[in-house]
């Protein structure tokens, strides 16, 4: 990654490691640093038995990490001692003893000015002053050190020495950064007021006020601080403190910028720099250069921003200011990150991250760290950005900032709706919203309006979209913030563009581009370049188009700008596309489909490569369908076979990947904290989701139990995926060598495609879908209709298929006629859909076996009820045709996501050690707490992970997926026990495991044995949740024998976690082929999940099946497979051409609903298990042993 070597060799990027290791709280109070440093044999340089400097003299000293230096003054009781003690350029404490040895006094000097020090003698003799550096790095500064007074104390000198103290406590709580302990210095600030008052310092009584001003800003309570601003502003005035009077104007000039009120601020500033310059306070000058800096930023004038940085950061150099330093450079960082200048941005950040760890200053360092994954994000580097945010969001966390902690959410946000998770965006982006909107930041609350309103619009909805843009818009215009406002009209212009009022779109570009190239935004102006041009090029005029595009182009590569160039490229090839210009259109969709690759090899969280490749699908139809006219051009140049592997790189990318590295047991390589981690999210997870799943209805939306459980579960969600993608990437280097990329058509020839087997491929797009036939020798391409009319089939069809499955609610005569219209419909609606997606392929339709891979809705349709194409109705004899037959009758049909992730199946399975054992089955769990296998009176139910009431999540979540019998109850499933009988008959009989009624249980499941076994079968109910797939599960006992309620879900993210190298697994359960669609990815599921876990293939059901129908496929699944020999695939054809033949059930809707998925070459001889006939040789010789015994007994008794 350029920009990760750029990072890395900025200033030898001042110990990168600072930014690439978390950050850690190990620093320690002050008032404990300054203990240990006194109890240390710390270097006193030149100052042992040197006397304090005489009333009205000082002294200048340089001081380094671990040294201190020591002051005696002789003082007589009652005397009073005042001295000043300043830092330059590092952090100092100062500590008072007494004669005995005693600590009087010991606080941490202040950040900015002189920190006051006094005490009254108790007693005579001498007093020790020591000035020690608080540094743990090796930084040398300076200090100034002046004895005011020395004098007889007087009343008011006790008013100043409290004042003194609680000032100083104040000052050591507001060093923890917590917002518990900014409220407590708050407390101590203002109990220091009424005792400056009496002493009559009315100069300490402004500073403190001050700096209870500045207390309220990180707790966002602006209004408070503007209060106590003003009252020391006055004190300030009154006494004539042109020095102080300029400070606290700078710190007003920020409240008003934060507040949006920029004219107001602007003036500020400008008086703050006008009488900093005139006290010569360099200070009160950086600060108020930095404020100008900020309020040209907010206005959208770059340069100038960076111009007025460029001042500042020599005056905090020369001050030595380490934290007006790191601010300033923060700053820098946001104005060339803008300016798509990144490795300015990389090197002022990475300047600030030092300064502010240096400092021990956690705000500041959440801060940075925020801007470093908001850099990132920019880049397309998500998951490095999602990493950044992570430990910036714990540091505001616990410090307990919300404004930092919003801004946090907005950049996770971004994150997510770049990568296509709009939903998930918006409810971050929502998350964020409210922050702001409590700590009435109204810049905040402006770009997040803004950022929800542009997910919307990527959502097609252009109404709301318009609706949180002209919030937006409002407020922007109402606080002068120029950027956001012509940042709105831009995406107002979108919108308009939408709706197709192209002049009002166009002018809105327009005015937009003017402002982003006088502000040289180079982003902003792409993606308002890209726009100008989409409007030529609709208007026909596609040279001009061309010409808005092609200066995008560079600006976005300048910038960096993945995702714009990724949309400019693809732009420009539609145009030389719909030129004619067919090979310069591939070479720009070439080179955007390279950026998209890349961005997704930034992105180690599997779920979130899925989601953005879901979010990118368009290029790779954009790149077929091209492929496929320079096919029909020039057929013999191999584009039919380029267009079949470009759909292969379009789909399943992330179960390839993770099939190969589960394969190489990468968990074992992983460290133990991250793996305990992911064990303690897990368990929090599926609490949570307990939990949840206990609630009412009713509650869903307005319960704040159940928003904060809801924000909770996303929250443990996104931090599992975080642990799981580190777990991933600390094991790069073992698996850098797999094979994760697609296979090229000639290594799916050799590889997956045998003599007897027809590869069908499916590639849906917006203006034609294509469907590839492969065999071991032959590749034939075709063009099939667009993808709305072939889903449209495709959903009728399954609608159908599935109308035997009661609806909650529906009287039974509706119900009645409902079916019977369904199963009239049926023969006609699959006819319609297998002429479309059979007929190009009829005369291909004569091998034994089919893989089948789908794409979009056809990924529900179970191909063995398609049916071969027939000649017309009416044979030649005039006789009509016979009825069309069902592939199924004909064909193994074996399902798969892709034909590339099907090679890593068929590889695992012939390197691996075949299981001792045939079967392990789960049938029959216990569901309920009545279930009359508990026994009586022993039920206890106030375990959290008892079955839910009636009416909870569960029972929808449940019911969704054709669970729930009469809507208040999980019924339980009597013939399963009959299918596990079934299956164990089957089976060798010393070779199987049968869990039933309590043993079915979650935690039987998760046995570490079960590996050993060829085959696991799970008789029980599945659950599916699109919010969250990791979970979505099956439903195993919830009780056990004593009646207490235990975990019995066991969900996707703890199949993931299973050991099972198994050759097949059977889920028996309703629903379980379905999971949550991703485009290009397909359905997210349990199938999936029990691959990854080991398993070579799975059989799972498409939709709810009967419960009695399911047990007798099962009976005659397993007769095939475990007696006669059969493979999987070959044992389920024959079971469900059996079952169609059954009059009662020769509906598909009983015996089609099942499908396997992955390895289909199982021999059958293997299948066979020739092991039982050793076992009958080993019995018949235990016989005969012991026949022999019995007769030696006899002849020794008969001989006595």
């Amino acid at each position: 990654m350029y920009f990760s070597k750029l990072v890395k060799n900025s200033l030898a990027l001042l110990a990168i490691a600072f930014i690439l290791s978390e950050p850690t709280f190990q620093g320690r109070p002050r008032s404990v640093l300054l203990t240990a440093f006194a109890e240390s044999s710390g270097t006193e340089q030149g100052t042992d038995g040197i006397h304090l400097p005489a009333p009205g003299e000082s002294t200048t000293q340089e001081l380094s990490a671990g040294e201190f230096h020591s002051y005696r003054i002789t003082l007589e009781t009652n005397q009073y001692l005042h001295a000043l003690v300043e830092q330059h350029g590092m952090e100092a404490g100062v500590t008072l003893y007494e004669p005995s040895g005693r600590i009087l006094v010991q606080l941490d000097c202040r950040h900015y000015g002189p920190t006051p020090v006094s005490l009254i003698a108790e007693t005579t003799g001498t007093y020790r002053m020591e000035v020690r550096s608080l540094e743990r790095e090796h930084v040398r500064g300076r200090y100034e050190l002046k004895a005011e007074e020395i004098r007889p104390s007087t009343e008011k000198d006790k008013y100043r020495i409290a004042a003194e103290k609680s000032f100083a406590e104040a000052e050591q709580l507001l060093e923890e950064s917590k917002a518990e302990s900014i409220r407590r210095a708050v407390d101590k600030f203002k109990a220091s007021l009424p005792a400056w008052k009496a002493a009559g310092d009315r100069r300490e009584e402004a500073l403190s006020l001050k700096r209870i001003g500045e207390s309220y800003q990180p707790l966002g309570e602006y209004q408070s601080s503007l209060t106590f601003y003003n009252q020391s502003l006055s004190i300030s005035r009154q006494i004539r403190d042109r020095k102080s009077e300029g400070e606290i104007l700078n710190d007003l000039s920020i409240i008003y910028l934060t507040l949006g009120d920029v004219p107001r601020a602007t003036y500020l500033c400008s008086q703050a720099l006008k009488l900093s310059r005139a006290t010569g306070n360099l200070h009160g000058e950086a600060q108020a250069l930095n404020n100008f800096g900020e309020v040209h930023y907010g206005l959208g004038e770059l340069q100038q921003s960076v111009d007025l940085y460029q001042q500042a950061l020599p005056l905090w150099r020369k001050l030595g200011d380490r934290r007006g330093q790191a601010l300033t450079l923060l700053n820098f960082g946001y104005s060339y990150s803008d300016m798509g200048k990144m490795s300015e941005a990389f090197n002022a950040y990475a300047q600030a991250l030092l300064f502010w760890r240096t400092i021990n200053n956690l705000r500041g360092q959440a801060a940075t760290l925020t801007a470093i994954g908001r850099l990132y994000s920019r880049m397309g580097e998500s998951q490095e950005a999602l990493g950044f945010f992570d430990q910036a969001m714990r540091i505001a966390q616990a410090v307990g900032d919300p404004i930092e902690q919003a801004r946090i959410l907005n950049g996770i946000a971004y994150i997510y709706d770049q990568l296509g998770e709009k939903q998930k965006a918006i409810g971050y982006y929502n998350q964020a919203l409210s922050l702001f909107r409590a700590a009435r930041y109204s810049n905040g609350e402006a770009s997040t309006l803004h950022d929800i309103g542009r997910a919307y619009y990527s959502l097609g909805d252009n109404q709301q979209a318009l609706d949180y843009y002209q919030q937006a818009l409002s407020i922007s215009r109402a606080a002068g913030d120029r950027r956001l406002e012509f940042t709105e009209l831009r995406d107002i212009g979108k919108v308009y563009d939408s709706l197709g009022d192209k002049a009002k779109a166009l002018d809105a570009y327009l005015r937009a581009l003017s402002f982003w190239r006088s502000e040289r935004d180079l982003r902003a102006e792409v993606d308002t370049l890209n726009p100008i041009g989409l409007i030529f090029e609709a208007r026909g005029q596609k040279q001009k188009a061309l010409e808005y595009y092609e200066k995008a182009l560079p600006l976005s590569r300048t910038a960096k700008y993945r995702y714009g160039e990724t949309a400019t490229l693809l732009a420009i090839a539609r145009v030389e596309r719909d030129s004619g210009h067919l090979m310069k259109a591939r070479d720009r969709a070439e080179e955007a489909l390279v950026v998209v690759e890349s961005l997704r090899e930034k992105v180690d969280s599997q779920d979130l490569r899925a989601s953005y490749f879901a979010s990118v699908r368009q290029p790779y139809e954009f790149y077929i369908d091209l492929l496929m006219r320079l096919h029909v051009e020039r057929p013999s140049e191999g584009f039919d076979a380029a267009a079949f592997e470009a759909s292969e790189r379009a789909r399943a990318r992330s179960l390839l990947e993770t099939l190969s590295v589960a394969r190489v047991g990468v968990r074992r390589r992983a460290e133990p904290a991250l793996l305990e981690r992911e064990s303690k999210l897990s368990k929090e997870l599926n609490d949570k989701a307990a939990r949840r799943m206990n609630l009412a209805p009713a509650s869903k939306q307005d319960d704040p139990e159940a928003l904060m459980l809801a924000k909770e579960i996303d929250d443990l969600a996104w931090q599992l995926r975080e642990v799981e993608a580190q777990i991933r990437a600390g094991s790069m280097e073992q698996t850098a060598s797999l094979e994760t990329r697609p296979l090229g058509l000639k290594a799916i020839q050799d590889r997956v495609v045998s003599d007897e087997t027809l590869l069908l491929e499916y590639s849906l797009g917006e203006e034609r879908s294509f469907l590839w036939a492969i065999t071991r020798e032959t590749i034939f391409a075709y063009e099939l209709p667009r993808r709305a009319e072939i889903e449209e089939l495709a959903r009728g069809v399954y609608d159908s298929l599935t109308a035997n499955q009661l609806l909650p609610g529906e009287p039974f005569v509706e119900q009645q006629a409902r079916v019977a219209m369904a199963n009239e419909q049926l023969p006609s609606q699959i006819g319609n859909l297998s002429k479309i997606l059979l007929a190009p392929v009829a005369d291909k339709l004569r091998t034994k076996r089919l893989l089948i891979v789908a794409d979009g809705a056809l990924q529900y349709i179970p191909f063995q009820v398609l049916t071969k194409p027939t000649t017309p109705n009416l044979a030649n004899n005039g006789e009509k045709a016979a009825e069309p037959r069902p592939l199924v009758a004909d064909h193994e049909i074996v399902n798969q996501s892709s034909a590339s992730a099907l090679a890593v199946l068929m590889g695992d399975t012939s390197r691996r050690k075949q299981p001792s054992n045939s079967v392990a089955v789960f049938a029959d769990p216990v569901f309920e707490a009545d279930d009359p296998r508990i026994t009586s009176g022993s039920v206890t139910t106030t375990d959290v992970l008892q079955p839910p009431p009636s009416g909870t999540e569960s029972d929808r979540a449940l019911r969704d997926v054709g669970l729930i019998g009469n809507g208040t109850r999980i019924p339980r499933l009597r013939a399963s026990q009959d299918e596990a009988d079934a299956i164990m008959t089957a089976a060798p009989w010393w070779s199987g495991f049968k869990a039933i009624g309590f043993q079915a249980s979650r935690a039987t499941a998760l046995r570490s044995d079960l590996g050993d076994y060829r085959i696991i079968h799970f008789a029980t109910h599945g659950f599916l949740n699109d919010e969250h797939p990791e979970l979505s599960g099956v439903v195993l006992s919830l009780f056990d024998e004593k009646g207490q309620s235990q975990e019995g879900f066991l969900r996707l993210h703890d199949i993931y976690n299973l050991n099972l190298p198994v050759d097949l697994v059977v889920l028996s359960a309703c629903n379980t082929g379905l999971g949550k669609e991703v485009k290009g990815e397909g359905l997210i599921g349990l199938t999936r999940g029990f691959m990854y876990a080991g398993a070579s293939s799975v059989v799972a059901s498409l939709w709810k099946v009967d419960d009695e129908a399911t047990a007798e496929l099962m009976r005659l699944f397993y007769g095939f497979m475990l007696r006669d020999g059969l493979s999987p695939a070959a044992a389920l054809r024959k079971a469900q051409v059996t079952m169609s033949q059954q009059k009662r059930r020769q509906s598909p809707y009983f015996w089609a609903g099942f499908v396997i998925q992955g390895q289909y070459l199982q021999s059958e001889r293997s299948s066979r298990l020739p092991i039982p006939g050793l076992a009958l040789w080993a019995v018949a010789a235990a016989v005969l042993s012991a026949a022999g015994i019995y007769a030696l007994r006899r002849r020794r008794k008969t001989a006595l």
